[in-house]
């Protein structure tokens, strides 16, 4: 399946079944002791949960149908409009449709009871479940499961006065436009926000998420302002601290029936979903390919002890778990499982077995791979650079941006130039960033990088010199018209890319390649032998200096595109990778490739094993 291809941190399909018997061996940090939809956190539970289960959509970039079949948008003949308060702006209903050879590995249905039991159980306001936020928060909210999660718990309200003696709350899950935009929540998620500062305010919060405002509170919250402001260029303002802050109103909300949330199952293989706001279908195909479904039999008859041992563990996915103990799990195929007949899941799930297994340590993981027992071998960043070439590297993208954020603020460019005596106005003309984008070969540039990076194919413009050109006499024309720069301006770009107090190599190399397709793209214009960029190091806090007007371009790293802020220009280039060395075991002996990149024999991966001072398994 397509989830357990990206929890694997691996993008090797499994491909045809292998014959007679084909067994996977993966390396796992720990092995779960509980894999309840309720709880999953997305560790080596949620890798577990994925073998033993199929969600309603695949989390793939079509969100391609699984338990469900279809998404249909039956708003408009909904006969309980009013009664749902559905308006023009708000709430849409969807019908779902189950797909109906959809079974349980004792072979009974997956029906839509399933799908009500498991989102109660979820919801249960007793229970508190963290992933209850996939039904409660966001677009598609359903209707009224957030009242009837909330149950019991407090009511904040947002702070307007200052009264005296009371107590101030600061909301985990609750976006502020005017201060973070976001909520700290999803700042967190995000890597914007940095994970121990979250973890202190987690460890103060009560069951909805509400942190007392004490000293220490405030000095996490100003230093949290301070790091989201900065990385977006921006002061923070100290009218905008008040707009943080709840009050507790004294109030506890009222218990609701379950019927009151807005999710209908007219029979056994159909559901009516309700949302609390106007969503796409698409959008709840989003939120759907996150959800796992409980079954309902098993979860009345084991309650607590649901997902915690093979005997207690249901399966409706493509694996089933046979045994578990601290430093093994063993998975066999569901011969339930619809995906092996359907003809969409072709080349997909081919292991008749997979085995999770433990290794004691990095050095034991190793053994285990150049043993011939373990099929795939994560690699840290210096083995990855070391491997960049191995034929047998599989990459992933590990989920952050590497890119350049030009400052487009033109008074602080225009102190710059008479300070520093550059032309870093230039940076104010979009022409002028855009024609840097189409210049820049992203490849070249993320091959220098140490380790290596996945280009990115976005950006403003994409690699195009002819293109750049045109642009940069575009860029020409206008600064000259505003006395910007003229015929002897001689422009440098000064990029502050790391608080080393030297360049590295790898920062040489990517100097390097800059300033060549720069300097390609500015061939024939008036460009031409006058614009560089120069690559500088040293700064402690190159964000703060940006954000302060004391650099014009830095190089960073974030989990997300700096994008859409106000003076500033983000042309993003490449993402930090993961990478997994990949045993010639998982090429079938009978010569048909899982994956065209790995069609090497064993002669090339011998004579890598070789060089690390190892020899292929006999």
């Amino acid at each position: 399946m397509a989830l357990l291809l990206a929890l694997s941190g691996c993008s090797l399909p499994f491909g045809e079944r292998a014959s007679p018997h084909y067994t996977l061996r993966e390396a796992v940090d720990v092995l779960p002791s509980c894999w309840s939809p309720l709880t999953i956190e997305g560790g080596t539970d949620e890798l577990l949960l994925s073998l033993c289960s199929s969600p309603l959509f695949a989390p793939d970039a079509a969100h391609s149908p699984e338990l469900a079949q279809s998404v249909t948008d039956v708003t408009a003949s909904f006969g309980d409009r009013d009664a749902w308060e559905i308006g023009e702006s708000a709430g849409r209903v969807f019908r779902i449709a189950l797909r109906e050879d959809a079974l349980w590995q004792d072979g009974t249905p997956v029906t839509s009871a399933d799908f009500l039991y498991s989102v109660r159980a979820l919801l249960d306001p007793t229970a508190r479940f963290a992933r209850a936020a996939l039904f409660t928060e966001g677009d598609a909210a359903l209707c009224g499961a957030a009242d009837y999660a909330a149950a019991g718990r407090k009511v904040y309200a947002p702070w307007t006065e200052d009264e005296e003696g009371e107590t101030l709350f600061f909301p985990l899950r609750v976006k502020n436009s005017g201060y973070f935009r976001r909520s700290a929540a999803e700042l967190a998620s995000d890597g914007a926000l940095d994970a121990a500062l979250y973890g202190r305010l987690c460890a103060r919060a009560d069951e909805a998420g509400f942190v007392p405002l004490t000293e220490d509170t405030e000095a996490d919250l100003r230093e949290a302002a301070a790091v989201v402001f900065a990385s977006r260029g921006l002061v923070f303002h100290e009218e905008l601290w008040r707009e943080l802050f709840w009050l507790d109103t004294g109030e506890v909300r009222e218990k609701i029936p379950f019927s009151s949330v807005g999710l209908l199952a007219p029979d056994a293989h159909t559901l009516l979903y309700i949302t609390a706001s106007s969503v796409t279908a698409d959008r709840l195909r989003d939120t759907l390919s996150a959800y796992f479904l409980m079954q309902e039999a098993a979860g009345k008859r084991l309650g607590d002890a649901y997902a915690t041992s093979s005997d207690a563990t249901v399966s409706c996915g493509p694996y089933r778990l046979v045994s578990l103990s601290e430093s093994e799990a063993v998975l066999v195929r569901s011969e339930s499982w619809y995906g092996y007949g359907d003809g969409a899941h072709d080349g997909q799930c081919a292991a008749d077995e997979i085995r999770l297994l433990v290794p004691s340590s990095r050095t034991d993981a190793r053994r285990l791979f150049f043993a011939g027992k373990l099929d795939r071998l994560p690699l840290d960043e210096d083995e990855l650079t070391a491997l960049a070439d191995s034929p047998y590297l599989c990459v992933s993208s590990a989920g952050e941006v590497q890119q350049f954020l030009f400052s487009t603020d033109t008074d602080a460019l225009a102190a710059l130039d008479a300070v520093v005596g550059s032309s870093a106005r230039l940076q104010s003309y979009v022409p002028f960033l855009r024609a840097l984008s189409a210049a820049i070969d992203r490849t070249a540039l993320c091959a220098a990088a140490e380790p290596p990076l996945l280009p990115l194919a976005n950006g403003a413009e994409p690699y195009d010199p002819a293109r750049a050109r045109e642009l940069l006499r575009e860029a020409y024309r206008l600064a000259a018209l505003d006395g910007v720069c003229g015929p002897e301006t001689q422009e440098v770009i000064r990029c502050m890319v790391s608080a080393s107090s030297a360049l590295s190599e790898a920062d040489k190399r990517q100097e390097t390649i800059l300033n060549e397709c720069i300097a390609a793209a500015a061939a024939g214009t008036e460009w031409e032998g006058r614009l560089r960029v120069a690559f500088l190091c040293g700064a402690q806090d190159r964000d703060a200096d940006f954000a302060a007007g004391r650099i014009e371009c830095i190089r960073t790293t974030r989990a997300v595109p700096t994008a859409g802020e106000d003076g500033v220009f983000c042309l993003p280039f490449g993402e930090t990778m993961r990478g997994t060395l990949v045993s010639p075991k998982l090429i079938p002996s009978d010569g048909s490739v899982r994956d065209a990149a790995f069609a090497m024999d064993d002669a090339s991966f011998e004579a890598y094993l070789h060089t690390c001072g190892c020899e292929l398994p006999q």
